[in-house]
């Protein structure tokens, strides 16, 4: 598992038309669920965690062993968590007018 890590490591959360930028010490999904019920409460009960791979593929996680993969292969120094559907390719890069929040949260 990511823990322990001395500095904290950056992760996107992206809603809809939201985005949380999240700064973690402590890296599970147990924890990234919680903070998801918190800071999207419309997206409860089913949080859906995934990303889009290098190859384009849309990945789900679920466990702590596939979070360390995202991490381990994501090329950006704040990659993207998609909670429920990921935007089409042509979409996936584009801001657009999403609205970003900047968050220090410790699980």
């Amino acid at each position: 598992m990511a823990e322990g890590r001395k500095n904290p490591t950056c992760i996107k959360l992206v809603s809809d038309d939201e985005m949380r930028r999240i700064m973690l010490k402590d890296v599970n999904i147990e924890c990234i669920t919680k903070l998801v019920e918190k800071v999207f409460p419309n997206k409860l009960p089913n949080v859906k965690l995934s990303y889009r791979d290098d190859e384009g593929d849309v990945i789900t996680l679920s466990t702590d062993e596939e979070l360390d993969e995202f991490l381990r292969i994501s090329r950006e120094r704040c990659p993207k968590l998609y909670i429920g559907a990921v935007p089409p390719l042509s979409t996936a890069k584009d801001a657009g007018s999403v609205k970003v929040a900047i968050l220090l949260l410790e699980c």
